[in-house]
């Protein structure tokens, strides 16, 4: 599922609008924040795993994982 959300943001981020109307743009925006939030909260998750699923600790993991994927895709 990560490989997929990727490859769609991937390809929505290196694609120009196909079309420069504020309601396409609009929808494109929303699609795209959703992609990222999905990447993010995966991320989030996979280090949450990793570090032995501690309790009280999920600002900061979620932090983590929204700086690395943020520092991937949103050059």
């Amino acid at each position: 599922m990560v490989l997929g959300a990727r490859k769609k943001l991937m390809k929505t981020l290196n694609k120009k609008s196909a079309s420069s109307s504020p309601a396409n743009s609009a929808k494109s925006q929303n699609a795209d924040r959703e992609t990222l939030s999905k990447l993010i909260s995966e991320r989030a998750y996979y280090i949450w795993e990793e570090k032995g699923k501690p309790s009280g600790d999920d600002f900061n993991i979620w932090l983590q994982a929204e700086n690395e994927i943020r520092a991937k895709f949103c050059k």
